[in-house]
């Protein structure tokens, strides 16, 4: 096996430069990958108020708990000077840095610049900032304070690994109203920046610094422009992704950060994120704010460990880091918060209700890996139709599989994001049987799934994203399925385009003879949609069809 920057069926320039998707700045901190982490911010506090966790050797600690299953990151939020909590301050963050190096962790921490919750929709200047008059003294007290907490930090032995200037920035920070103004959010991100660079060279601690923005679809947009505004001097592009508030699946999440990575030369790290294991509550008074899922997950633990292995797969096999799960501890207690008495968040824990590890957690100790291209190339399909081609069209198709991977590489005619429709990969292991006389490959069965993966495009401000969609043929249904491989498209100096999808064999299932693979371009200037290529009577296509078998001798 060997990374795809050396492979080169029909377009090997634009291959070679499009799959090396994770980028790495020289600066960061070694943490380890996959990050498996868990922001452990309400421990102490769900502790001292009288909860408790178990596992089932009898464990109690909870930091020992994730760190024995797989977590090797802990995140802890850090306001100013709250005046209405004990908790995620200075001390506090101590105290849980103190916990998650013991238990053998990284530690990862959230400056919220504010004494409450920083979040998209506010960024409230904490108190003893309110009055400094303009950027340029709310800049100089934001460096200061960011080195004079590292020093703290230094001093307790507990200095972190990681760190973001500011939590979900989507609107910038340190204002009384959110809304990008470049002019004052650039010199503050500058300021915290160089704050951490100074610390790491004194102390000769490495630190990762990263920039945090909730939602990959507005993290596309948002980097564009901080790019455009001069900052470059990071290590590490943070989104949250909440199923729940984002119109991305899963899928396109991957694609996000697969781009954001590869056009910023960044590494990507999904810094929050969670899924809900129970539709119950522990009756108290606060309202548990992440109460819907997705068709494919049930809200379960074993719905709940599904998800985010699909999700971490689809992550690491983008180039990503992984993921940090956000509050996965906060159980409900006798304590309130500022709305209510007990947790918020009591239903998506990897806890149950009565603080003993489920399920769920099982997730920590998958096994998640960047997909490698196979060593040779496999067969080449030329489509040499000349008349009436459609806005983007193909042009050729090669494909290679070995035991880990398939990949797929397709040049189309025109710039495929600026075209409607779709491309269309339909992957048939069968060889025989079925109904393959309405369709251009056969039913098998259940053991031999039937594949279908829809690729769209959005050239959207900032890099755009491509959006996969994966259904399998199931009881005479199409079925959806997460994609949890990659895809990458890339531009030519000829007007070509292409487009490549590396896919986990493992998604084919256990086929162990060639697969059938037909690649389509759907909708691109011509009437019909889906249904018509694959299930029409009356032999109408909607578009050009390239089909091949891969894994023949050849």
């Amino acid at each position: 096996m060997r990374r795809l920057g050396r492979f080169s069926p029909a377009r090997p320039a634009v291959i070679a430069t499009a799959v090396l998707v994770s980028g790495c700045s020289s600066s960061a901190a070694m943490v380890e990958t996959p990050v498996m982490g868990v922001d452990l911010s309400y421990v102490n506090e769900v502790e001292d108020c009288g909860g408790g966790y178990v596992d089932d050797t009898g464990q109690t600690d909870p930091f020992l708990i994730l760190a024995d299953r797989g977590a090797n990151l802990v995140r802890a939020r850090l306001w100013n000077d709250p005046d209405w909590t004990e908790y995620s301050t200075l001390d506090d963050v101590i105290r849980t840095f103190e916990r998650a190096e013991k238990a053998g962790m990284a530690t990862l921490l959230d400056f919220h610049y504010s004494d409450e919750w920083a979040d998209p929709g506010r960024q409230t200047p904490p108190a003893a900032w309110a009055d400094l008059g303009g950027t340029e003294a709310t800049a100089a007290a934001l460096g200061e304070y960011t080195k004079t907490v590292l020093t703290i930090l230094d001093e307790a032995g507990v200095l972190p690994d990681m760190v973001q200037i500011g939590n979900e920035i989507n609107g910038g920070l340190v204002k009384p109203a959110v809304g990008l103004d470049w002019d004052h959010d650039a010199p503050l991100l500058i300021a915290g920046i160089g704050a951490v660079r100074a610390i790491a060279a004194d102390t000769g601690h490495e630190i990762s610094v990263m920039l945090h923005v909730a939602q990959p679809e507005n993290g596309l947009a948002w980097f564009a422009e901080a790019e455009a505004a001069g900052l470059d001097d990071f290590d590490v592009i943070g989104l949250s992704y909440y199923p729940q508030w984002s119109r991305f699946s899963v899928a396109e999440l991957g694609s996000a950060v697969q781009r954001l990575g590869a056009g910023y030369e960044k590494q990507v790290l999904v810094v929050e994120t969670g899924y809900p294991w129970t539709t119950e509550s522990a009756g108290d008074t606060a309202d548990n704010v992440l109460d819907q899922g997705l068709s494919q997950y049930s809200m379960t633990p074993e719905g709940q460990r599904a998800f985010m292995v699909d999700l971490n797969s689809s992550i690491v096999a983008n180039g990503g880091m992984g993921t940090v799960y956000w509050e996965p501890a906060w159980l409900s207690t006798g304590c309130r918060t500022r709305w209510g008495q007990g947790s918020h968040w009591e239903n998506a824990t990897l806890f149950d209700l009565g603080g003993a590890l489920h399920d769920g957690a099982g997730y920590l100790g998958g096994s998640y890996s960047t997909l490698e291209a196979p060593d040779s190339i496999g067969v080449t399909s030329e489509d040499s139709r000349g008349d009436a081609r459609p806005a983007a069209d193909l042009i050729r198709v090669s494909a290679v599989m070995d035991d880990e991977a398939i990949l797929v590489s397709a040049s189309l005619s025109g710039d495929v994001r600026q075209s409607s429709g779709a491309i269309t990969l339909a992957l048939d292991t069968s060889q025989g049987g079925g109904d393959g006389g309405r369709r251009p490959f056969d039913y098998a069965e259940a053991t031999r799934p039937e594949l279908l993966l829809e690729t769209s495009f959005h050239n959207e401000p900032g890099l755009g994203y491509v959006s996969p969609t994966l259904s399998e043929w199931r009881e005479a249904a199409w079925t959806e399925r997460t994609f949890t491989g990659s895809v990458m498209v890339e531009d030519s100096e000829n007007g070509e385009s292409a487009v490549i999808w590396l896919l986990p064999r493992s998604m084919v299932g256990e086929s162990s003879g060639p697969i059938q693979l037909t690649v389509l371009t759907v909708g691109r200037g011509r009437a019909g949609g889906l249904e018509d290529t694959f299930g029409g009577d009356d032999e109408a296509t909607t578009g050009v069809a390239a089909v091949l078998s891969i894994g023949e001798e050849q």
